[in-house]
């Protein structure tokens, strides 16, 4: 049996749901079975010089050509990936989103569908691999499975009719709908009720570890964190839907509740609201450190300097973020949304209401003050049985 995972993207973004298909595959060949084999597939999109001028002066949208463009292989995170590379013009840019309203034009859609005609089952993530997902059971009666990891559900499905009628019917024609959420299948089953879903958990790779003491007080050195500081941090994308322009007011409040103990605030991430995160912290007058983007092998160096996580989201399909702090050590404090609560237990997060940054940093407070407790890791959340659910829901 031959498996093609298909997702779009580009060699760069090694977080998010890139890293979710570097680790799904590790693991599907770990497994090391002899009747199936497994190949990965990226799509990759290059706009035309035209286009690219267009849209840099109407948007503001500059879509520089990749490093790796015209490669047949890339590898990210040691994972192989096969470049399907196409090319979008002004005139197919222009039927696409104003008269088809669907993620590739024909030509593109075909050659892509072309690429993958030999395989007996697909996995898609993302909106764009989902939608060949589908062309490719219309066309060849494929069977394919849709991931849905968040985003694609909670805000694109919901950004426009178009999207919302092609999220239907990929949940309604999909053989498999896989949810990493409860929180997801639940919204899932309002757009579409009955399609064959599943709830798969994954968990942390298993590169996030606790590390002993003397590591840690290693690194924490080299992060010139002192032996008494306690680091309160915010890892992840600085976009709106993250509520990061709360973290200001959150960080402010923590600190005048805590005032007898040494905190160390820390930023991990970037994003189109990082300046405005800047001036907010600057408002507060909150010492902070910015540390941007970390390569995802370097992570779990810095989740093991974290006393504090917080995910503070508007929405979030599970926030494997939450995960990877709590395998290496940390305490999280959340929002009430999503599968956050599934993660990290509701006891541990609060409503985004008006009282949110009152209430979230008397949670944090108190933990500071009462010192460290340890929060259990439930091993439901776990790649290995992730794996085996997704294996037997593909062979049957």
């Amino acid at each position: 049996m031959k498996i093609a995972i298909l997702t779009t993207g580009n060699s760069s973004d090694t977080g998010g749901i890139m890293s979710f298909v570097c680790e799904e595959a590790r693991q599907l060949n770990q497994k090391g079975l002899t009747n199936m084999s497994f190949d990965v597939f990226m799509i990759r999109l290059r706009h035309s010089l035209l286009l690219s001028l267009i849209l840099k002066c109407l948007k503001g949208v500059e879509h520089k050509t990749p490093v790796d463009y015209g490669k047949r292989i890339t590898i990210v995170d040691g994972v192989t990936f096969h470049n399907l590379w196409i090319k979008e013009n002004l005139v197919s840019f222009f039927i696409r989103t104003r008269i088809t309203y669907r993620p590739f034009g024909m030509a593109n859609t075909r050659k892509i569908v072309k690429n993958l005609k030999n395989y007996d089952y697909v996995l898609t993530h993302k909106y764009e691999s989902q939608y060949i997902g589908l062309q490719m059971k219309k066309e060849y009666g494929i069977p394919f499975g849709a991931f849905w990891h968040g985003s694609e559900l909670t805000i694109r499905t919901f950004s426009n009719k178009h999207a919302y009628s092609l999220s239907k019917e990929v949940l309604e024609k999909a053989n498999d709908n896989f949810f990493v959420s409860k929180a997801l299948l639940k919204i899932g089953k309002s757009v579409f009720g009955n399609g064959n879903n599943h709830v798969i958990y994954t968990g942390p790779s298993d590169m996030f570890y606790r590390y002993d003491a003397e590591q840690k007080k290693e690194l924490r050195a080299k992060n010139r964190v002192q032996e008494d500081e306690i680091v309160v941090a915010y890892v992840g994308s600085l976009i709106s839907v993250k509520n990061v322009l709360a973290i200001p007011s959150i960080f402010r409040a923590i600190k005048d509740k805590c005032p007898n103990n040494k905190i160390k605030f820390w930023i991990i991430g970037s994003g189109d609201l990082e300046a405005e995160l800047q001036f907010g912290l600057k408002k507060q007058e909150v010492s902070y450190d910015m540390l941007g983007k970390i390569p995802q092998n370097k992570m779990p160096d810095y989740m093991n300097c974290i006393d504090i996580l917080l995910l503070i989201s508007k929405k979030e399909g599970l926030g494997l973020v939450c995960l990877e702090a709590m395998k290496c050590g940390a305490q999280v404090f959340g929002s009430l949304v999503g599968g956050i609560p599934e993660v990290i237990g509701e006891d541990r997060c609060v409503p985004l209401d008006d009282k949110f940054v009152d209430d979230i940093s008397d949670m944090v407070s108190c933990s500071i003050q009462r010192g460290r407790v340890h929060q259990s890791y439930d091993e439901k959340f776990s790649w290995n049985s992730a794996i085996d659910s997704i294996l037997e829901a593909i062979t049957h």
